[in-house]
């Protein structure tokens, strides 16, 4: 018999967080299923790739769904047993410190690049020019202000993105983060 893994000098260890799935113990580290999340994700980004290219074709179909709704509900699956977890292992307050850590910043980062990089790159390829683009209904300041709360409350900046499928929306999967944050509140209590 072999002797067991001893930690080499200077090595941390970091403490196996588990769960259970299906009566086995999970390492919270070394599980796989951030790479089981990642196919899944790819399958709904590659079925959402059909309408956005005018596609007539959704994707393929299994058991009378899109392949995409099979990946929507087993990805929010796995991710609500890996933040389940999460919550268990952390007080209310660490859990949700790092949940707004988590999404908020880059929520932001979205909301300014698209409103001041995208938009008006679109805005200037459609027209030809900027003139109006800081005096539209929605301008590049009114769509990251009105959407810091992360309940969308507008889609287009000066009316772009122009010549694409879905006219007047930037960045559609953004209307889950409201209700992906009122789950991890409510899982917190």
């Amino acid at each position: 018999m072999s002797e067991p893994h001893r930690p080499t000098a200077g090595a941390t260890s970091v403490p196996a967080r588990t769960g259970l799935l299906i009566g086995v113990p999970l390492d919270g580290r070394r599980n796989s299923l951030n790479l089981v999340r990642l196919i899944l994700s790819s399958s709904v980004i590659l079925h959402h790739s059909f309408p956005l290219l005018n596609a007539a074709d959704f994707g393929p179909q299994v058991l009378g769904d899109r392949l995409s709704g099979w990946a929507v509900v087993a990805f929010f699956c796995l991710s609500g047993y890996l933040i389940t977890g999460s919550r268990w292992s952390k007080s209310f307050g660490d859990f949700l410190t790092l949940r707004i850590a988590r999404i908020y910043p880059a929520f932001v980062v979205c909301l300014i690049v698209t409103a001041a990089v995208f938009a008006p790159i679109n805005y200037l390829h459609a027209k030809g020019n900027l003139h109006g683009f800081l005096g539209g209904q929605t301008t590049p300041f009114n769509y990251v202000f009105s959407n810091l709360t992360l309940k969308m409350a507008h889609w287009d900046v000066a009316e772009t993105p122009l010549g694409v499928p879905y006219a007047h929306a930037w960045d559609g999967a953004l209307w889950s983060l409201y209700y992906e944050f009122f789950c991890y509140t409510s899982a917190a209590s």
